[in-house]
């Protein structure tokens, strides 16, 4: 009665896990910066290595 292609079958299950991951990334990313770390737009454009660079 339903004939369910495993290559759907695959493609679901990458969204799935890829959304998954790219919504923990998200989410990880905001408790960083709740901690005090660096924005995600400083890391991007270099910010942490000036600072590093400092002595």
């Amino acid at each position: 009665m339903f004939e369910i292609n495993i290559i759907w079958v695959l493609l679901v299950v990458i969204a799935v896990v890829w959304i998954g991951l790219d919504f923990i990334q998200y989410m990880s990313k905001g408790i960083n910066q709740e901690k005090g770390e660096e924005s995600l737009l400083l890391n991007l454009t270099g910010g942490f290595s000036d600072r590093n660079n400092k002595k």
